[in-house]
């Protein structure tokens, strides 16, 4: 894992109740905690390719689905696809110090399902997010690439 990304989340990626995110599994083969990294990375690769706040983005990036449920199991207030968004800022806010436009990047992720994303913080984390559930479908996919850099 690139040191300068990883000094970026370090803290995140050690607390205790962000690891249980390994305990779902997110895409195909991908824990929610390896798609979690996945997006984090590439949403810090985008913003500084772009000149975009690679440090944010790659904080939102990680908290974008930090929720502790199964998706495919249990019950929820609304449809997943609306609520999860929701509770993973609420979390982070919760353990991390996350401000109100880094909230509404983390609440919009989910553009074109729900809200459309205000800054361009939103934007990177949302495309991040599609590129890396695309790949994670893929046969090319290797969970052992993202497990190596949990």
């Amino acid at each position: 894992m690139d040191r300068e990304f990883y000094r970026t989340v370090a803290d995140i990626l050690e607390n205790d109740d962000f690891k249980k995110l390994s305990t779902y599994v997110q895409h195909k083969s991908s824990t929610r905690l390896h798609h979690s990294i996945h997006v984090s990375y590439i949403s810090w690769k985008i913003a500084k390719a772009v000149g975009s706040d690679e440090v944010k983005a790659a904080r939102i990036g990680l908290l974008h689905d930090f929720f502790l449920y199964d998706w495919r199991t249990d019950d929820t207030p609304q449809m997943h696809a609306f609520y999860h968004p929701k509770l993973a800022a609420v979390n982070s806010r919760a353990y991390f110090k996350v401000n109100d436009r880094e909230a509404r990047a983390i609440e919009t992720h989910m553009f074109p399902l729900g809200p459309v994303p205000t800054s361009s913080l939103g934007w990177i984390v949302t495309m991040a997010d599609k590129i890396c559930a695309v790949d994670e479908f893929m046969p090319w996919h290797e969970k052992e690439q993202w497990a190596a850099a949990a």
